[in-house]
């Protein structure tokens, strides 16, 4: 999949003519991500009809990085360091030497992902030929996060992995991109952990870093409404907030607005919480019409034939809707 702005432009693999001509419509458009599986596993011929036109086509000149979202190396870096992937390299050249920065964006989230010299040669290989290597991380309990006896995050150990991380990652030469909360899929009851919990871990990372090693300043966690960063906690009239901004939002007017949700001790969706002091976040009735604007949009695609990869479109939003109940009068029954 590849998506080049909110959900109304993300496109299917049988998309790719589309995707082009959409670029050439939208000038505005400087990155392109290309993601879900995992594409750093695509073959290279697949992946040359993503970026062969951005190489050939003057009227695409203004797309300025292919981001690959992509755990191969953690899961899989032999395949880098083989002859075979020289086909690959060959293309990452062609558009560092074209000016298009392709940014490679990892998800580490332990030291024992990078010690190791299959994962240490992959990362020099790809650095060789321009690739620039970003890490989004996410944090997890059971992998990333340690729990004392009485399931308590334990804070000191945690931040501790994430700490030697951050620094190893810098040696490397690898940006720390950002640390952010799972979604709630899958087995989501395992991997999560509170979130006022998991703030807490978070704020000592980010004061034990030098600055240079540090990730973006907040914790965040994606919804359907946006990408929402965890500022911290607020005393207000007496009662604790959570304090949240959107650091990308359905509507990007959003961004400078910070709004409060009530204290909760238990709580590890950003999705489920309340409002602090109303019926519904200041977003909900336009998240709402956005996105019963974005069905409406789908519906006339369907329409005109586009069928089953519309059909997978619909259930991937369907499922997004119910990692994020956000709606207008949704949270008002929640104690």
């Amino acid at each position: 999949m590849l998506r080049c702005g909110g959900d109304e432009d993300m496109f299917l693999q049988e998309d790719i003519d589309q995707i082009h001509g959409y670029l050439r419509q939208h000038q505005e458009v400087t990155d392109i991500l290309i993601t879900g599986g995992d594409a750093g596993f695509m073959p290279v011929e697949r992946l040359e009809q993503y970026v062969r036109p951005l190489l050939d086509d003057p009227t695409l000149r203004h797309v300025q990085t292919v981001r690959l979202g992509t755990r191969s190396l953690s899961y899989r870096p032999e395949m880098i360091i083989q002859p075979r992937y020289e086909r690959m390299l060959a293309l990452f050249d062609e558009l560092h030497d074209n000016g298009i920065q392709l940014a490679w964006m990892a998800h580490f989230s332990t030291p024992r992902e990078l010690l190791n010299i299959s994962t240490i040669a992959a990362i020099r290989r790809l650095q060789a030929h321009g690739v620039v290597i970003r890490s989004q991380s996410p944090i997890m309990n059971h992998v990333s996060l340690f729990t004392h006896e009485d399931g308590r995050v334990d804070v000191d150990r945690s931040a501790q992995n994430w700490i030697d991380l951050g620094n190893i990652m810098n040696r490397l030469h690898i940006a720390f991109h950002s640390i952010y909360c799972a979604r709630p899929t899958g087995e989501h009851h395992y991997f999560s952990a509170p979130l006022v919990e998991v703030m807490e871990v978070f704020d000592k990372i980010y004061r034990s870093l030098a600055s240079i090693n540090r990730p973006s300043r907040y914790l965040s966690m994606t919804t359907s409404a946006g990408k929402i960063s965890l500022m911290g906690l607020a005393e207000v009239n007496g009662e604790t907030a959570i304090v949240m901004k959107f650091t990308e939002g359905r509507n990007m007017e959003w961004l400078d607005k910070v709004f409060l949700a009530k204290y909760d001790a238990r709580e590890n969706n950003v999705g489920s919480l309340t409002p602090f002091d109303a019926t519904d976040f200041f977003f909900a009735a336009e998240l709402k019409q956005i996105e019963e604007e974005l069905a409406k949009a789908l519906r006339q695609r369907r329409s005109h034939g586009t069928g089953t990869q519309d059909l997978e479109y619909q259930a991937a939003l369907r499922s997004r809707e119910q990692e994020c109940p956000w709606r207008p009068g949704a949270q008002t029954g929640k104690a």
